[in-house]
This record gives structure tokens, C-alpha cells and sequence, in this order.
């Protein structure tokens, strides 16, 4: 008789490879030139599809230099002492299930 702890493991494991099979693993990229409001909407926003929109910035006219410079103060400049709360995985996967063979 298998123990509760391994019919929950494996459930989970089930749940983990469905997830993935459902949503994919890939990350799309679009042109903002190419993307329509009901296209995003129906292709990753309704089924929380990840996406990577190229090109938005410039399209839109927004000014990115400073964003990414060396020593960080045009975000910290803006962030100023307001405590940010940043997600990192060792797998980039801060959102899903995944199954921790430990």
C-alpha cells in the first residue's frame, strides 16, 4: 500500500506535467507592430500564456536609456526606499508548479 505522502507526490507530479503540457514551456516573442488588442487577448491573456512583445518601447516613443545603466539610479532614483519584491527561481518558473525531487 503506497503511503500518503508518495499518492501526493505523484498527484503533484501529474498536476506539474499537465500544467506544462497545457501552457507549453516556451516563451513566444511578437513585434508590437504585429500585435492587435484581440489577438493578446484571446492568444495570452485569457489562457495566461507568457510573452515576450519586442519593440513596445520604441513604438510607443517611451525614452528607455538610463533604464539600464550600471550603477542602477534611475531605478533606484525612482524606487527610492519603497521595499521591491523580486521572484527568483532557480528554474525562472516562480509561478508554476514544479516537482521538488528532494
Amino acid at each position: 500500500m503506497e503511503s500518503s505522502g508518495s499518492v501526493v507526490k505523484e498527484a503533484l507530479k501529474t498536476l506539474s506535467t499537465d500544467v506544462h503540457d497545457f501552457c507549453g514551456s516556451r516563451v513566444e516573442r511578437i513585434d508590437a507592430s504585429q500585435l492587435e488588442s484581440t489577438f493578446f487577448l484571446r492568444t495570452f491573456v485569457l489562457p495566461s500564456r507568457p510573452v515576450l512583445i519586442e519593440n513596445a518601447a520604441r513604438r510607443e516613443g517611451w525614452k528607455t536609456e538610463g533604464w539600464a545603466n550600471k550603477d542602477g539610479a534611475y531605478l533606484s532614483d525612482l524606487a527610492g526606499d519603497e521595499l521591491v519584491t523580486v521572484a527568483i527561481t532557480p528554474n525562472g518558473l516562480a509561478d508554476a508548479l514544479t516537482v521538488d525531487d528532494a
